[in-house]
């Protein structure tokens, strides 16, 4: 299980496809340990592209998207305590994680130990898009 906040949220960001800010967003009220699910609906967006503020909205499609927690879930257990409106991915000081500085401290060198070439924060593992994802999921619960 990753122990560190960079691979925590390295492992959350690759499992997912989650955009940054979706990520940087979610707080423990979107996390549903019953049924091993995420809820996607609000981002932490950039104020300007010149500083780092960042203030709460919905996500950039405007959708509720729920996802499996699937391989995420032992990293997301710990945060089983957190108050419902807590940030889950915060700095040391308690404050949202920089995107640039994850992207270019973390992930970037991340990409380049294991020979991948450089891409996007949130395309990883995800091919499909999320929302579609998460249809597919909500379809299998169904048949299940």
């Amino acid at each position: 299980m990753p122990k560190t906040l960079t691979s925590i949220t390295s492992n959350f960001l690759a499992y997912t496809g989650c955009r940054p800010g979706e990520a940087m967003g979610l707080k423990r009220k979107h996390l549903d340990f019953n049924k091993r699910t995420i809820t996607i609906e609000e981002s932490l967006s950039k104020v300007d592209a010149f500083t780092a503020k960042r203030v709460q909205k919905s996500t950039k499609t405007g959708s509720v998207t729920i996802l499996p927690m699937g391989k995420t879930y032992e990293t997301l257990s710990q945060f089983k305590d957190y108050e419902s409106n807590q940030l889950l991915f915060v700095n040391s000081e308690g404050n949202h994680i920089n995107d640039a500085n994850f992207r270019n401290r973390h992930w970037n060198r991340c990409l380049r130990e294991l020979h991948i070439e450089k891409r996007v924060l949130y395309v990883l593992i995800t091919v499909l898009p999320h929302e579609l994802l998460s249809k597919v999921y909500q379809l299998l619960r169904l048949l299940t």
